[in-house]
């Protein structure tokens, strides 16, 4: 016995706008080239300015400016930077909790 269901969806807001863009994922080729930002010494601030400023150069006009801006898979938001930063210092220097730090191996009785 086979049975036919139909969804429908609608979404309460264009998915067209520039907001909607603001909720892609970031690639990790963008990722990569943060944290390869952060290896050379710049911090989260910094290397947002930087890659917002390499944008601009790249744009021909505001319209477009804007347009590739507002995608989060472009130009991840100033949070973003600080959340991957937080990831590149762990990997690089670990974390401070002692607990995450070292894994206790329980002693073996027989």
């Amino acid at each position: 016995m086979s049975s036919v269901i139909d969804l429908e969806w609608n979404h309460n807001h264009s998915v067209k706008s520039l907001q909607s863009l603001t909720f892609k994922d970031i690639p990790d080729s963008i990722v990569h080239q943060i944290k390869d930002m952060f290896s050379r010494g710049l911090l989260p601030g910094a290397a947002h300015k930087k890659l917002m400023h390499q944008l601009r150069s790249e744009c021909k006009n505001d319209l477009e400016y804007h347009q590739r801006l507002a995608d989060r898979s472009e130009i991840p938001r100033r949070k973003d930077f600080n959340d991957i930063y937080s990831d590149f210092k762990k990997e690089l220097y670990g974390t401070g909790s002692l607990s995450t730090m070292f894994f206790f191996y329980p002693s073996a009785t027989n």
